[in-house]
């Protein structure tokens, strides 16, 4: 699935499977080191029309979570 719209687009095992997800990020918080290289050696550019210091931040901080580099534009 490439967009998400609704809820009702999601199946049951669509469903399991996101959980299932959210369960290893939850286990990721009780490290001592809180990243993982799912996209290492990548680089994120987050480019917003719109000030909001907040979603910035919370795009910032998701994509050094998940190891790229990351320029705000």
């Amino acid at each position: 699935m490439k967009h998400l719209i609704s809820i009702n687009d999601l199946k049951k095992n669509d469903l399991e499977e996101l959980f299932a997800q959210t369960w290893s990020f939850k286990e990721l918080l009780s490290r001592e080191l809180k990243k993982v290289p799912s996209l290492r050696g990548k680089s994120v550019v987050n480019l917003f029309f719109e000030n909001s210091t907040r979603t910035r931040t919370s795009f910032e901080y998701a994509g050094k979570r998940l190891g790229a580099d990351v320029i705000n534009i």
